[in-house]
């Protein structure tokens, strides 16, 4: 057995739920600018082994495993106002980062059929708000009349000079595909304005509404707010959810062919 084989984590999921995974018939080139948005991402811990069995084997976990929020709040669009928001476990495909979802909601049943077509998103919708405030940054989600996320950033600092912007990881969306059942790579573009950095808390965590049936994460590692304008890209990688980028696992997608990268 190889040095890698030993000591490389992946994933132990071999066995993903696709059952509830959307369907796209074709990569369709959606893209979609959104000027002026507000985006709160917060990354809080958890076992490590809890984001292996969580993960497919394409994907490294990150040590100690990482919960991220991603909620964007966009108040005009091609689509009209919406809210986006993403549960994923942080991990990494070859040496880039990327985010698994776990579960999405947004406010705008447009954006949903849009998202879901166009990027693979599990989109439900549920009543999602962003409240901005003195002393701290919330996002919370309502389904069904209950309350299934409720996260916030306390205390954040504005950022300035070159650690004013945000490093964000790439989404990866379970869904069946042209090229088979796939993780679907979601390239998004920022142009920051400003930004804030603080300390991330949950006060609601429903792990079964949120496809995280586990227990509350308590160990912060950081949130953000950021104003910045976005840009959602056409579809360019598909990843293989068994098999690592090392291996030859990531697929560049083209209008009439594809490629292994």
């Amino acid at each position: 057995m190889s040095v890698i084989e030993t000591f490389h984590l992946v994933g132990a999921n071999e066995a993903l739920d696709w059952g509830d995974a959307p369907t796209l018939c074709k990569f369709n080139d959606a893209t979609l600018q959104v000027d002026e948005a507000d985006v709160h991402y917060c990354l809080l811990e958890i076992p490590v082994a809890r984001a292996i069995a969580a993960l497919p084997p394409a994907v490294h976990p990150c040590i100690p495993g990482v919960i991220a929020v991603l909620h964007y709040h966009c108040p005009v669009s091609d689509i009209g106002a919406f809210e986006l928001l993403t549960l994923a476990v942080l991990c990494r495909s070859a040496a880039k980062h990327r985010m698994m979802t776990l579960s999405a909601f947004t406010n705008n049943s447009q954006a949903q059929s849009f998202f879901r077509d166009g990027w693979g998103y599990p989109v439900a919708l549920a009543d999602v708000k962003l409240a901005i405030q003195y002393d701290r940054v919330r996002s919370v989600v309502v389904q069904h009349g209950k309350k299934v996320l409720d996260v916030a950033t306390r205390d954040p600092i504005a950022l300035t000079g070159p650690g004013a912007s945000v490093r964000y990881a790439q989404s990866l969306n379970r869904a069946h595909t042209p090229r088979g059942s796939k993780l679907v790579q979601v390239d998004v573009s920022y142009e920051f304005k400003r930004s804030a950095r603080g300390v991330p808390q949950f006060y609601m965590y429903d792990g079964a509404a949120l496809g995280d049936p586990h227990p509350m994460p308590g160990h912060p590692v950081s949130g953000t707010l950021v104003r910045a304008n976005i840009s959602f890209d056409a579809v360019r990688f598909v990843a293989d959810p068994n098999t690592t980028a090392e291996a030859g696992g990531i697929t560049v997608v083209k209008d009439k062919s594809a490629v292994v990268a």
